[in-house]
């Protein structure tokens, strides 16, 4: 795991020099009343930003799930069903705008099932995160 801060530390120079770079082109171009200038001159020497995104440690535990998550992953399988019996496409988006209008008329009692999951899962990340931290 000693990778994990190095590339993180490197991901941050970058975006730091960069930044930086940028900022001098565009301070130069301010001192020559080329206001017009910074973009395209940014783009011209610099080039665009790399694209390093830092690294996740993969002790760390999970985040806890919400309850319309639990929810959704009860009711998709009925979803899916009854869309795929109307011979209609199986499209993503229509099953997640399926899944939001159920979750919306879902009763107090049987929301609540769910959001007690939920709560039961925060609980389990908030003591995970506790020892997380105490050992990191």
């Amino acid at each position: 795991m000693a990778h994990l801060p190095f590339h993180n530390d490197t991901v941050s120079l970058n975006h730091i020099w960069y930044q930086s770079q940028k900022n001098m082109i565009a301070t130069v171009c301010i001192k020559l009343g080329q206001h017009d200038k910074i973009a395209e001159l940014t783009t011209s020497l610099l080039g665009d930003p790399l694209k390093i995104k830092p690294m996740k440690d993969p002790e760390r535990p999970k985040r806890p799930t919400s309850g319309y998550l639990y929810f959704c992953q009860d009711a998709r399988p009925a979803i899916m069903k009854k869309m795929s019996k109307n011979n209609t496409k199986l499209v993503l988006g229509d099953i997640a705008k399926a899944l939001g209008r159920d979750w919306k008329a879902l009763s107090d009692n049987k929301r609540k099932i769910y959001e007690d999951k939920s709560k039961t899962d925060k609980e389990r990340y908030e003591v995970e995160m506790e020892q997380y931290n105490s050992n990191h």
